[in-house]
């Protein structure tokens, strides 16, 4: 059973901003993965990681015009499975779910005032393609 020497880097966006609050979340991290292969095509990976999560806000205040913008990174893991399809070929779909569990919540505020919280414990879904050289 292979084990792999696995590194992340993950940022998104808010889809939407809630009170003029626009956020970006970043991800990095560092761990160990194994893929198995669960048929002739089909394989699938499972990997832990030490992250490190970064919580990133801005606003501007559409009165005065002035701007306001924080960020906090914190300590974590994150844990990651994913099927891909073909498991030999040189480019492969992923499917994937990942869950980031860090070491506390943010709670966002507008101007010292509070208007968001993001949760220490988050959850994603990947769909991708994969190269392998």
């Amino acid at each position: 059973m292979p084990l792999e020497l696995t590194l992340t880097a993950t940022n998104a966006w808010s889809v939407r901003e809630t009170t003029a609050v626009a956020t970006r979340f970043t991800t990095l991290g560092a761990g160990l993965g194994v893929t198995l292969h669960v048929g002739e095509a089909v394989a699938v990976r499972a990997a832990a990681f030490v992250a490190l999560g970064a919580v990133d806000a801005s606003t501007s205040d559409p009165a005065t015009g002035a701007h306001d913008s924080k960020a906090r990174w914190l300590p974590g893991g994150l844990g990651r499975l994913q099927a891909i399809w073909p498991a030999t070929g040189a480019l492969s779909g992923v499917l994937g779910l990942e869950i980031t569990q860090l070491s506390g919540a943010t709670e966002l505020k507008v101007f010292g005032a509070p208007v968001a919280r993001s949760a220490a414990l988050r959850g994603g879904a990947q769909a991708g393609l994969e190269w392998k050289f």
